[in-house]
């Protein structure tokens, strides 16, 4: 595990190999290797990996990046953050802090759960339409995080609350 870095070749079988083990067995390994580490180049090729499987501690293996000495390594975890919650923290460190603390022990699939329930509830109130709210739910990857159960909450919430005007 420690091998890789910006090998996508190596980075995909070792993604490969994870999704077999048990997501608590990935995560255990992941907090063994980290710390040997030696390179940014292998700690960004390794949040990369876990990554890429859709891993779900992944928001606990961000972490480590993210609050990593290295300034390379915490903007590669903040941009993989972004790229699977849609929540961009790269210019406000103390908002991740305080995002964090909320989110401590979710899985990825919660912390996208909880995501998409704010920011839908935000553009509700903001007065955007139902059909933008949906779409965005449904581009990758939220979509391979977004249940049918999750999707009939969001339109059960705004038949409640009726269908706001379009800005």
């Amino acid at each position: 595990m420690s091998s890789v870095g910006d090998n996508w070749s190596s980075r995909k079988n070792l993604s490969d190999d994870l999704e077999k083990l048990s997501p608590e067995k990935g995560f255990e390994l992941f907090t063994k290797v980290w710390p040997t580490l030696e390179t940014d180049r292998q700690k960004r090729g390794l949040l990369r990996t876990f990554s890429h499987g859709k891993h779900q501690y992944l928001v606990d293996v961000l972490d480590f990046g993210i609050t990593d000495p290295s300034t390379e390594v915490q903007t590669t975890a903040l941009i993989l953050l972004k790229y699977h919650t849609l929540i961009d923290f790269t210019e406000d460190f103390e908002a991740y802090a305080e995002w964090r603390n909320k989110t401590m022990g979710m899985t990825l699939d919660e912390v996208v759960d909880v995501t998409l329930t704010n920011k839908f509830e935000e553009a509700y109130q903001n007065s955007k339409t139902l059909e933008v709210l949906l779409e965005s739910a449904s581009r990758p990857p939220l979509k391979s995080h977004v249940s049918a159960d999750k999707a009939l909450s969001l339109c059960e919430y705004a038949i409640q609350n009726g269908t706001p005007e379009a800005v």
